[in-house]
């Protein structure tokens, strides 16, 4: 038997099903979109399509009202397929208005596709599903990554004095001249670029 790897997106569109009228998943293809929407999503639940089974795609295209007008729940995978039924989907859900209406899922250019984003205008929110992550093929969803880990273990160093042109200056040439030497030729063996004349020195040798 196939395992299954949860998926990061499925509490964020759990969620997304509880408030907005339509759900639409979309990303490239083999990013396993359709597997998520049968497994995560309950049968018994919601309708199951898709518009990989020519059968079903040609009676949505030749009578898209009636096709989601059966008055239940409905997830349609590959519904790109056939643009015909988003204004369809539009009629049902402004007759309507319950969340979680329909589930769909598509290509990663869905929004592209004009017809599309006019008709589910303010009605629909969009998720993009990528590759597998490692939190998910190693079963950690819903933990925090490691750079998450390692940001809220750290702690925010404080913060180093301010130093002025004029308060360095001054510190280096007063330590300069306990010394007796001139600054130049104390840092020159560092190798300290100095702005002479920020420090109040001359390059005049007389």
């Amino acid at each position: 038997m196939t395992t299954y790897f949860e998926r990061e997106l499925a509490s964020t569109v759990f969620s997304a099903l509880k408030n907005m009228l339509v759900v639409i998943v979309t990303g490239p293809r083999q990013t396993g979109k359709t597997t998520f929407l049968q497994h995560q999503f309950r049968p018994q639940s919601r309708r199951f399509i898709t518009f990989d089974d020519f059968a079903q795609l040609s009676a949505a295209k030749s009578d898209p009202d009636r096709f989601v007008s059966s008055g239940e729940v409905l997830t349609i995978d590959e519904a790109h397929k056939c643009p015909e039924i988003f204004t369809a989907i539009k009629k049902v859900v402004d007759r309507k208005r319950k969340p979680g209406q329909f589930l769909l899922s598509g290509s990663a250019n869905f929004r592209l596709l004009k017809g599309i984003t006019e008709s589910l205008a303010g009605r629909s929110v969009y998720f993009e599903m990528r590759p597998f992550s490692r939190k998910e093929i190693t079963g950690r969803t819903g933990k925090p990554s490691f750079l998450e880990r390692f940001f809220a273990e750290q702690t925010i160093p404080k913060r180093r004095p301010r130093w002025s042109p004029s308060r360095t200056s001054s510190g280096i040439a007063a330590s300069a001249r306990l010394k007796g030497t001139a600054p130049f030729q104390t840092l020159r063996s560092c190798g300290v670029t100095l702005n002479l004349p920020v420090l109040g020195f001359s390059t005049d040798s007389n």
